[in-house]
């Protein structure tokens, strides 16, 4: 099974998804989760201990 997990910012209520081709013509499961932004590292950093 191939799953995707992006964490996305909300605009005027709405997401946008980019899916490989190889989910053409199948269904989906989409689950949406608020992040915390606590926990939130941007692209490029990593969280050190």
């Amino acid at each position: 099974m191939q799953a995707i997990r992006a964490v996305q910012s909300v605009e005027n209520g709405k997401l946008s998804a980019s899916l490989p081709p190889d989910f053409q013509h199948t269904r989906v499961e989409v689950i949406i989760l608020p992040f915390p932004q606590a926990d939130f590292v941007t692209q490029g950093e990593s969280s050190q201990d």
